[in-house]
């Protein structure tokens, strides 16, 4: 399958597909690192390319589960994953987790009972599913409820039924995946890390550089986005801007 077109500036994100095993080393031999749920819903609200919008992503975020129950943890870029390669202890999909490792990990907890409410139904347990969404965005809210306010447009549901999260009960530790946006954009933990399927995004280190601004970068795409298509945008704070004719904003 040839690479996906990703970027605006060039060689800054690489698309990586196929076997999680084998993808993840040859992201970290590059000097990447893998692509956070946060910048994902960064370039779905503030690339030009559709891209980010129309493909499904694995996400720097682990379903880790007990190895003693069936609680499962949500953790944010877990130093584990940085040791996956074609050499991990994996058994049914799954990097084998001791009861250690497991006692180790900081995240998001979700009980077994409630792992099974969500897999019966992913729009279940609001609070939940709020709290997991609020790790992904790594606290930020006003881009949480900008995002989800663009899934519910573009898909034409309420907002209490997109994003739906479906936690894993398989053992051992795996990435989560955000589907599309026409897919509600829900979340998946489920997956083996020897899928063939694995698609993962390595993130150059220069773009961290411009980190500090997220919502103000995403606001300047938007808009220049808009005009482009002869549209006029407006702002939450009531400034619009609209399209004249013969000039262009650069992207």
């Amino acid at each position: 399958m040839g690479k996906l077109e990703l970027n605006e500036a060039p060689g800054v994100y690489e698309d990586f597909y196929g076997r999680i095993t084998d993808k993840l080393p040859e992201l970290r031999a590059q000097g990447r690192t893998l692509m956070s749920g946060k910048t994902l819903m960064e370039r779905r609200l503030g690339s030009v390319r559709d891209t980010f919008r129309n493909n499904y992503f694995h996400i720097d975020l682990s379903n880790v589960r007990s190895p003693t129950d069936e609680e499962v943890k949500v953790v944010l870029s877990d130093p584990l994953v940085d040791t996956i390669s074609p050499q991990s202890n994996i058994v049914s999909g799954g990097l084998v987790i001791s009861p250690e490792d497991y006692a180790e990990r900081e995240g998001l907890v979700i009980s077994g009972s409630e792992a099974r409410e969500l897999q019966s139904n992913v729009y279940a347990l609001p609070s939940k599913r709020q709290a997991f969404w609020e790790l992904v965005a790594e606290g930020d809210t006003q881009l949480l409820t900008d995002y989800r306010k663009e899934v519910a447009r573009v898909t034409d549901k309420p907002e209490d039924k997109v994003m739906g999260v479906y936690p894993s009960l398989r053992p051992g530790l795996r990435l989560w995946f955000a589907g599309r946006l026409s897919n509600r954009s829900y979340a998946d933990g489920g997956n083996y890390l020897g899928s063939s399927y694995g698609r993962l995004v390595g993130v150059a280190p220069e773009a961290h550089a411009t980190e500090g601004r997220p919502i103000e970068r995403i606001l300047e795409s938007r808009i220049a986005t808009a005009i482009s298509k002869g549209q006029k945008f407006e702002r939450k704070d009531g400034l619009v801007y609209t399209p004249v004719e013969g000039v262009t904003i650069a992207k």
